[in-house]
């Protein structure tokens, strides 16, 4: 039984009982493992920005609510598929796996998350006069 301590060595197991490697054996392996963990948890950070072309998308071309509903609630399924493998990798409790998940999602967020659409951000506050016409004294706060 594995103790939920942070190890150091090149001796991990991947997700299954199959998928492991040996710091004795070829270490190739390991680091095989940990580019594919890199590029699978950077890919799995660009999942949302899929989700919102899919619904961009099916609202333009489709008409039917049920297929509309049903390829979502596809797409749910493969996003918290993807989300137990992120887990269960971060659960092999090897320091070097964890680094790796935690490179791989902060640039795949980086490159995706943060960028939103500012245009729309600039939309919502065009038409707001109401906040430049407050002083001081008027604001809702001092009412009290």
């Amino acid at each position: 039984m594995m103790h939920m301590i942070m190890e150091f060595t090149r001796d991990v197991q991947f997700v299954f009982k199959t998928w492991y490697a040996k710091e004795d054996g070829n270490p190739g392996w390991f680091y095989l493992g940990l580019v594919l963990t890199f590029i699978y948890c950077f890919a799995h950070m660009f999942l949302p920005r899929i989700e919102k072309f899919l619904r961009e998308f099916l609202l333009c071309r489709s008409s039917s609510m049920i297929v509309i509903r049903l390829v979502l609630t596809g797409y749910q399924f493969i996003y918290q598929l993807s989300n137990i493998i992120v887990m269960m990798l971060m659960m092999t409790m090897n320091f070097w796996v964890g680094l790796v998940i935690a490179l791989g999602c902060g640039l795949g967020y980086s490159f995706n998350g943060i960028h939103k659409d500012w245009r729309e951000a600039v939309k919502k506050y065009d038409n707001v006069t109401e906040i430049s016409n407050y002083t001081d004294s008027d604001t809702p706060y001092n009412k009290f």
